[in-house]
């Protein structure tokens, strides 16, 4: 039997990166599977993101560390998989918020230049034109135009900002 050996390239950059955005929970884990238990990846049968793995992941700084491309662009995809439910923050005996910590994730990544191929033109827009749809900002207000919302102005009591 041919054995391989397993090597790990630590990439504190990012695992110091994600720290500094308040991920410093991910010491806390324990391993116990609980977020995975309520995880709807795993509800419906599929094991394509190990919830449970991140924190341990990051602490060890090897997130997003992989040196082939196919292996790294697995990893990123991996981590936008989260659909930010936060069920596991309520069944976590340390209230760690995984879905906080893969958004900052995300962040990094992209300031790195890593995400999913699907993204890549959103990314492009957003950097481009500061939206992403790819509209310009005169446009924006469009969508009003015919329902008479007023204007901002210094006197105005409300503000409706659609996220």
């Amino acid at each position: 039997m041919n054995k391989k050996s397993l090597v790990i390239e630590i990439n504190t950059e990012i695992r110091d990166a994600l720290i500094e955005e308040g991920a410093e929970d991910i010491y806390k884990c324990i391993q116990c599977g609980k977020c995975a238990s309520i995880c709807p990846w795993f509800q419906v049968g599929t094991y394509d993101f190990p919830v449970f793995r991140f924190p341990v992941e990051t602490a060890l700084g090897i997130v997003a560390s992989s040196e082939e491309k196919e292996e790294l662009a697995e990893e990123v995809v991996k981590i936008y998989r989260c659909v930010g439910c936060e069920a596991c923050v309520d069944q976590c005996p340390h209230g760690i918020n995984i879905p906080n910590i893969l958004r900052a994730a995300r962040r990094i990544l992209v300031d790195f230049g890593s995400y999913p191929e699907t993204l890549k033109f959103i990314v492009l827009k957003i950097k481009n034109v500061g939206n992403p749809l790819g509209e310009p900002r005169e446009k924006r207000a469009d969508w009003a135009k015919d329902l008479n919302v007023p204007r901002f102005s210094a006197d105005i009591e409300y503000l409706y900002f659609p996220f």
